[in-house]
């Protein structure tokens, strides 16, 4: 359903993104890929979500992430603004049922306590039920912190392919 752009830079990969996107296309498994700082880790998850189906969730670490994938989705895919929903503390975008590339941070739905609002538990309840044909977990090593593995153990379990990205795999703790 969704492609890159005709003309996208994204088509032009760099011999380390075009071994990782080998290493993605070469099996259906899900994964953790390690690439450097600044080598294009962006380009090559939103590569492998459109490749995967309609349905890609987007979990960054930061705010400043969210910004940066949904504005990559944006210039380089097929994407229609009503099939992009970006979910953070200060945009709250209601996602499309049928085709859904959804950018949001891990923290935005870790926690189940604190004072929600109905729309945010509402998205809440479709991120976790959601057939998801990849989650892409942008900083990886973040996923594994208490607050937000169950979160990601859920995600994986309703998801058919989970792929993580990172220029740092340990974590300091």
């Amino acid at each position: 359903p969704f492609s890159l752009r005709p003309g996208s830079k994204l088509k032009d990969s760099s011999a380390v993104q075009a071994q990782a996107l080998a290493a993605i296309r070469a099996t259906s498994l899900p994964g953790i890929v390690v690439m450097p700082c600044g080598s294009g880790k962006t380009s090559v998850f939103v590569q492998a979500a459109v490749e995967a189906g309609r349905k890609a969730l987007f979990l960054c670490y930061e705010k400043q992430g969210v910004i940066q994938v949904a504005d990559t989705i944006r210039e380089h895919t097929t994407v229609h603004e009503n099939q992009l929903c970006v979910y953070t503390s200060d945009i709250k975008k209601e996602p499309n049922a049928l085709y859904c590339f959804m950018v949001t941070t891990y923290g935005m739905f870790a926690s189940t306590s604190g004072s929600r609002s109905e729309l945010t538990k509402r998205v809440r309840s479709y991120v976790m039920s959601t057939a998801w044909d990849l989650v892409v977990l942008d900083e990886v090593h973040h996923a594994a912190a208490a607050t937000y593995k169950p979160l990601v153990e859920q995600l994986v379990l309703n998801s058919k392919r989970t792929l993580g990205f990172t220029g740092t795999l340990c974590r300091n703790e």
